[in-house]
């Protein structure tokens, strides 16, 4: 009998889950300190009392941030970066792993909480918090307890750090959706449906993962999980969710690190995953063109302008932050894949034409529409 992906994908696990380890233990303490503490958390939580938390400021008290409208010396135009003092002329900005620039105010846009990218909450929500910087662990140790799922239960979710965090958590409620209930006294109403979701920013150590490493066990823990632990993870996950918050330029296809969690959908998870967006997971790969979310266009023609769009991405050239990431990510595509990058683009490329075939084939059944990759 031919093997199911998720029988596949358990049993590549299972072969070499015992290898890896997530924690290591600094040469000068007794103490331990793990790199990913992998139990999601709970989406009603998430898109509850934790966005609430942020946007009413009792997360990240204090902090206000302004975005960069044009370059300045270093500073690139749309850059993010925290007020430290005001003045009539100018701002006294800080921008991470850059230090504190004064900013004339013409430069600069007020960055309200409901418009932080996911890059912004890790910089200043998870980061800066004191009991995470303390305790140099995953924000997951300070969160209730109760909040959090199994390890490796529920959703991996893949996503660019650079897209607008409020969009990641709308897209989440649509995908997990709602459902009827009966209260004790015989009334129906609907609520939300949880479930757990593994997101870095909060299930990967930041004090650890985005310093220099102090030790050569911190090095070779971290080495590990770069090079096979992640992949064999997201193996283990349930499910893989890809948001992708515009079609028309999916951010993630240019980013590094999920271009790499791409790569490991196609050779763990046998291209097991799924696309979520922030219109629901229909207007994630989108019936829509050039950026229109309201495209009724003919299939065919959208399908076309898609497959094309997916065989332009080129993930050679996919940015990371951290420039050693990205070379030490390129070196191992290179010594683990034959054909290097070319072949990857190939493998990922299948993973979403085939996703996407089968999608829009539940979707138009019965239709008279027919699509073909």
């Amino acid at each position: 009998m031919q093997r199911t992906a998720s029988n596949k994908r358990i049993s590549a696990a299972k072969r070499i889950s015992k290898q890896l380890s997530y924690t290591f233990r600094r040469s000068t303490s007794k103490d331990q300190h793990e790199l990913c503490d992998f139990r999601g958390l709970s989406v009603v939580y998430l898109t509850g009392t934790f966005e609430k938390d942020l946007l009413s400021g009792i997360l990240a008290p204090g902090v206000e941030l302004v975005a960069m409208k044009h370059d300045l010396d270093k500073v690139n135009k749309g850059s993010t970066g925290r007020i430290v003092s005001r003045g009539s002329d100018s701002c006294s900005v800080h921008f991470p792993y850059m230090g504190q620039v004064d900013v004339p105010n013409e430069f600069l846009i007020e960055k309200p909480r409901s418009d932080w990218n996911t890059e912004d909450v890790c910089e200043y929500t998870i980061k800066n918090h004191k009991q995470v910087q303390q305790k140099k662990c995953e924000f997951t140790r300070v969160l209730p307890q109760e909040s959090l799922g199994k390890p490796f239960e529920g959703c991996f979710v893949s996503q660019a750090r650079r897209n607008q965090f409020g969009h990641l958590l709308k897209a989440m409620r649509h995908y997990f959706g709602e459902e009827e209930v009966t209260d004790s006294t015989g009334r129906k109403h609907k609520r939300r449906v949880d479930g757990y979701v593994w997101l870095d920013i909060f299930g990967a150590n930041q004090p650890l993962m985005c310093n220099v490493a102090e030790s050569e066990d911190e090095a070779k823990a971290r080495s590990d999980l770069f090079s096979r632990g992640l992949h064999i993870a997201l193996s283990k996950f349930d499910k893989f969710l890809l948001f992708l918050d515009d079609y028309g330029t999916p951010l993630p296809l240019t980013r590094t690190w999920c271009v790499w969690e791409l790569y490991g959908v196609a050779k763990y998870r046998n291209g097991d995953m799924e696309i979520i967006g922030s219109g629901g997971p229909f207007q994630a790969i989108g019936l829509k063109k050039r950026g229109d979310m309201s495209y009724k266009g003919d299939l065919s023609d959208w399908c076309q302008d898609l497959v094309i769009d997916l065989s332009c991405v080129k993930s050679k050239n996919a940015q990371c932050f951290q420039e050693d990431e990205k070379r030490y990510i390129d070196a191992e595509i290179v010594s683990q894949l034959k054909g290097g990058h070319e072949a990857r683009d190939i493998m990922i490329m299948k993973t979403f034409k085939d996703y996407i075939s089968r999608y829009l084939r539940i979707r138009t059944a019965g239709l008279g529409t027919s699509i073909h990759f």
